[in-house]
């Protein structure tokens, strides 16, 4: 087994000591030199529904590099934990931060705040490798393309039953993790087949055990079996989308949602239908 630590490099928190005293200085600015806030998540207690106590994110400057300074000393701190890898949430966006002003971080003003998202990453990769661990693991969660040349695997939730596998289609054999937390959620097993997608069993979105939902537990374990077995189709073959095979009703009518994977070796076609 190995273990994977959660990481959030984004934000400071507004209501600590060392963002008042500290990190404030590398928060990112507005013309007007005032630092930037999202205004935070409400989870599952009475004073968060009530906004009482709800934490006020600051997006930091990934442009100064004292701050860069700060996540490597941060992160340092998981490698000698003995983590096989981390999972950085958020990576994918600094919230209401696009452009910083503060002349006091090196930078132009309105610097794009962007644009040291994969040289962090690099960064720590580096002081992973530096202190034995060459295979240590760098996942984010729904890392837009230019952040997948840095990392190994994009997290995400796709369970809108809209959802469009575009990252699938940018990245062909990237490695894409969906969330699966329904109590019997056949829905989303399948769309993990239909777009190799490997699948983070959520119960109780973290907070529960496998043992919470075994039949969601058997059902993708009988998926995974017949992934292994065509995976010379599943895993290793093209993904083509609709491309190449039509799936039909009894009474004549296109069905949805449907992939066609294209085995490399010999061009021969599987599907994989959505009941």
């Amino acid at each position: 087994m190995q273990v994977i630590l959660f990481a959030k490099f984004t934000w400071a928190d507004r209501a600590t000591a060392w963002f008042r005293d500290e990190l404030i200085k590398y928060a990112s600015k507005d013309p007007y030199g005032g630092y930037q806030v999202y205004g935070g998540y409400q989870y599952q207690t009475m004073s968060q529904f009530l906004d009482m106590n709800t934490k006020r994110l600051v997006p930091m400057c990934f442009l100064a590099e004292e701050y860069l300074q700060v996540c490597e000393q941060e992160f340092t701190k998981l490698v000698r934990l003995g983590a096989a890898g981390m999972l950085f949430d958020e990576c994918q966006h600094h919230g209401p931060a696009y452009g910083c002003f503060d002349p006091a971080h090196g930078h132009r003003p309105g610097a794009n705040v962007y644009a040291n998202d994969r040289e962090l990453i690099r960064r720590l990769d580096h002081i992973a490798k530096a202190r034995g661990n060459a295979e240590f693991f760098h996942a984010g969660e729904a890392c837009y393309d230019w952040e997948m040349e840095a990392y190994h695997l994009l997290y995400f939730r796709s369970w809108n039953k809209s959802h469009v596998p575009a990252e699938r289609y940018l990245l062909p054999h990237a490695l894409i993790m969906t969330a699966v937390n329904g109590f019997d959620d056949r829905n989303m097993v399948n769309q993990c087949l239909l777009y190799r997608y490997i699948m983070s069993y959520e119960p109780y979105n973290f907070k529960g055990s496998l043992d919470d939902f075994p039949r969601t537990v058997e059902y993708g374990g009988k998926m995974e079996a017949l992934r292994t077995e065509l995976r010379e189709y599943f895993w290793d073959g093209t993904f083509r989308d609709t491309l190449g095979a039509t799936v039909t009703t009894v009474d004549g009518n296109t069905h949805h949602p449907y992939t066609v994977y294209t085995r490399r070796r010999w061009r021969r076609r599987a599907g994989h239908r959505q009941l």
